[in-house]
Parts: structure tokens; C-alpha cells; sequence
């Protein structure tokens, strides 16, 4: 389980000091999902790096499984928008450099290597380079990348926003695929509505900045993707919308 306690956290700016987190509690059961969505620049990127361990300047705890979070000791996958691949290493090489990285020269474990390449079709993609695949074909490369690890936790910073709709929609189902096989316990920043009730089991609602949660919802409608268009789908989808008009507004 991930918890957030208590969770604040300020930036030093050319201003002064800038309140970006205000008293954030919530907790992530292991192996669930849970979506953030709030206005632009409310402070969700900068929780994602608190909980990465990259932010280390804040009060409160976060926990997993009781103890402090640390990259040191915890396995943690990182998605960001724009897939965080290098474009002079070949695909090959992009999808290995996470567990290279974190298992210090552990053979990469043969058999998840040859199931996330089936599961996401890049088999034939291996000796390309980013910028000779498509955005899609990247996002797979990153999810291959994130899932090889074996994350304890992973981390997702708008993974799916630089592609069009219908791109859009075949990778969240293919990351949906995914999760269900490994089930690993993910945070997801989104600021599309439609895409938190898809892909969050949980939903925390985050006001303007300084952030804190307005409502956190447990979300019955998960992982349907066939459930886009029924009445209980738009009925949620318009209740985070009137939560989002609300987090914008001044306090």
C-alpha cells in the first residue's frame, strides 16, 4: 500500500516561496490503480516526484508497506509524456537500460523479456531507433521499459496525452492488458476526465495550487473500456468535471 500523510510541500521561486502541495492524505491498496486529475500546475507532477523519491524537500510521510519510500531499496517506474526514450540507442537497448540500471549487471530474466515483447508486438522493432517508429510504437517501448523492471511502483505523468484519439484509446487498453497481468501498483496523473474513470480504481480530485484532495473517489467503472458511452460512464465523467470547474476556482 502506498499512504500519503500529511503530505506538504513549497518550491523557492524568484517570488519567494511558492505552496505547491497543502495537506495531502490518501492511501493506494498494492496492486491498485489510482488517478489524479486537477487543473494545470496544481502540483500533481511535483507529488509524482515526492513519491519517486526525486523530491525529497517536504513534510509528511510517504510510506510503502509501512516503510519510507526509497529508489534505493524500492523498484519505481517512471512514464512521462514524452515516453523518456533516448533517441541514439536503439530500441533494444532503451527497453533494457531500466533494469540495467537498477539490477546492476543482473541478467535481464529471458522469459518476461520474450512475454512483453509478444504482449506488446515491438518484437520487430528491437534494432530501430525512436525517431523511426511512430508514438505509439514508443509508448509501447516505454511501457516494455517500465514493466521489465518489475516496478514496485509505477509512475505515470500524462503517459497517453502526445497521441491522437484513436492511438490514445488502443494504448490504454493495451497498458489495461498490462496491469492486469502484473498488477503492479500505479499512480497516474491524467487531466482528461474520460481517461481517469477508465483507468483509475481510485480518483483523487486535486484543487488549484496549493493542491489538496478535494474528493477521492473509488470507481466501480475501471477498466471497461467498452463501458465509454453508458449512461453511468458520462454521469461520472461530468461529476469530475463539475469537481474540476470547482478546483479552479479561487478559494
Amino acid at each position: 500500500m502506498i499512504s500519503l500523510e500529511r503530505v506538504n510541500a513549497a518550491l523557492s521561486t524568484e517570488q519567494g516561496i511558492l505552496p505547491v502541495l497543502d495537506n495531502i492524505n490518501l492511501q493506494v491498496p498494492d496492486g491498485g490503480i489510482c488517478a489524479f486529475i486537477g487543473p494545470s500546475g496544481c502540483g500533481k507532477s511535483t507529488l509524482m516526484k515526492i513519491v519517486a523519491g526525486i523530491l525529497q524537500n517536504y513534510r509528511g510521510q510517504v510510506l510503502f508497506r509501512g516503510e519510507r519510500i526509497d529508489p534505493k531499496k524500492h523498484t519505481i517506474g517512471f512514464i512521462p509524456q514524452n515516453y523518456g526514450l533516448l533517441p541514439w540507442r536503439r530500441v533494444k537497448e532503451n527497453i533494457s537500460l531500466g533494469w540495467r540500471v537498477k539490477k546492476r549487471g543482473m541478467p535481464i530474466e529471458q522469459s518476461s523479456w520474450r512475454k512483453l515483447l509478444s504482449q506488446l508486438g515491438i518484437e520487430s522493432l528491437l534494432e530501430r531507433y525512436p525517431g523511426e517508429i511512430s508514438g505509439g510504437q514508443q509508448q509501447r517501448v516505454g511501457l516494455a521499459r517500465a514493466f521489465l523492471m518489475q516496478p514496485d511502483i509505477l509512475l505515470m505523468d500524462e503517459p497517453f496525452s502526445a497521441l491522437d484519439a484513436i492511438t490514445r484509446e488502443e494504448m490504454q487498453a493495451v497498458f489495461l492488458e498490462l496491469w492486469q497481468t502484473y498488477h503492479v501498483t500505479t499512480l497516474l496523473v491524467t487531466h482528461q476526465a474520460e481517461e481517469a474513470v477508465l483507468l483509475g480504481q481510485k480518483i483523487a480530485v486535486l484543487s488549484a495550487r496549493p493542491a489538496h484532495v478535494l474528493k477521492a473517489l473509488d470507481n466501480p467503472l475501471f477498466g471497461n473500456p467498452a463501458a465509454r458511452r453508458e449512461e453511468s460512464f458520462i454521469r461520472l465523467e461530468n461529476e469530475l468535471r463539475q469537481l474540476l470547474g470547482k478546483a479552479k476556482e479561487p478559494l
